[in-house]
């Protein structure tokens, strides 16, 4: 009996640290608007020379369940990205799952919207390549060469439309 009540104990443990953990693992919205704004400020600051940077799957700008993408919409080409083949992609062939030229839509969103825009499409989940629908958050802060971007695959009940509300829309 003993025996039976330790490893159920043990297990408990077990479930709620791993349950505690993946709560960590999930980026919140508020999070990424706030590493995004970060990453624009740190590339307006440091140029071309820091966009090796936005490519590491190791490195300060993949965090939790995200990452930090970086578009040069004026060129008209992905410039940064931990998938190694959307880097140096034409903006027009970044495609969301439904068929959206999602590069597209999301350079014209953080051109019209100054605090930056919400903007979802359904894209494939990295590790298991089915197509769920995305958040990503974009900002191109006036006058700066690049526009900065990162997502979530969308928890239940939060919409772009909510998303943004919250930016004071």
């Amino acid at each position: 009996m003993k025996k039976s009540m330790i490893v159920f104990i043990g297990v408990l443990l077990a479930v709620s640290f791993s349950i505690t953990g993946m709560a960590e693992e999930a980026v919140t919205p508020e999070e990424i608007v706030a590493k995004v704004k970060e990453a624009s400020a740190y590339l307006e600051e440091n140029g071309d020379a820091v966009l090796d940077e936005f490519k590491d799957a190791e490195g300060p700008w993949a965090w939790k369940n995200t990452y930090v993408f970086v578009f040069d919409c004026d060129g008209g080409v992905s410039v940064a990205n931990i998938f190694p083949d959307v880097v140096g992609k034409p903006i027009a062939e970044v495609i969301g799952d439904e068929g959206r030229p999602v590069g597209t839509d999301l350079c014209e969103a953080a051109d019209a919207y100054p605090e930056g825009r919400w903007v979802e499409y359904m894209w494939p989940e990295a590790g298991t390549g089915m197509s769920k629908m995305k958040i990503s958050y974009v900002y191109r802060k006036p006058g700066t060469k690049y526009t900065v971007g990162a997502g979530i695959y969308s928890p239940e009940g939060v919409t772009a439309d909510s998303l943004n509300e919250s930016l004071g829309e």
